[in-house]
């Protein structure tokens, strides 16, 4: 398990290292955009103190996360690994005052919640559209009463009086 928080005294040159898992469910700003909130997380975090003395997390995070296909309605495992670096203020205008090419992470005051870290780099994870990569993958949204997708269309009776007519 990654530590509770992380404090001033946990980030040091050369940069200290934590490892652990995290529940999903622990993440509540995640799990209500998720098929199911189930699985755990890997993450690798590095603390350290950049250049010019601001804290900085770099880390490498591991998951499956299970989202519903747009296309098809069918759950899937999104993966994700990716690395990851913010540099750690403690309020907004401190992170607008920071260079461009620097990410932040707002922790709102002195101590940072690794799990806090994890969730936001997830979150940013998640595709705009969640689907299936091929279209193949997908297969037809079924219905409870058995019916076919053409006949619960909303053409589907004009297509009925259309054949009785030609049948006539």
């Amino acid at each position: 398990m990654l530590p509770g928080t992380l404090g001033p005294q946990d980030f040091t040159v050369p940069a200290s290292t934590v490892r652990g898992r995290v529940a999903v469910s622990a993440m509540k700003r995640l799990v209500g955009l998720l098929a199911e909130g189930e699985g755990e997380v890997e993450a690798t975090l590095g603390l350290s103190l950049d250049e010019a003395g601001r804290r900085t997390v770099s880390g490498h995070i591991k998951a499956r996360l299970p989202l519903l296909c747009n296309r098809c309605l069918q759950r899937y495992d999104h993966l994700v690994d990716t690395a990851f670096r913010v540099v750690v203020v403690d309020t907004g205008a401190e992170a607008d005052a920071l260079p461009d090419e620097l990410d932040s992470f707002i922790s709102g005051g002195g101590a940072v919640r690794p799990e806090a870290v994890v969730e936001d780099e997830l979150l940013l994870s998640l595709p705009v559209v969640a689907r299936h990569d091929s279209e193949s993958d997908c297969g037809p949204p079924t219905h409870s009463s058995g019916a076919t997708r053409e006949a619960l269309g909303p053409l589907a009776g004009l297509k009925d009086r259309l054949n009785r007519r030609k049948q006539d």
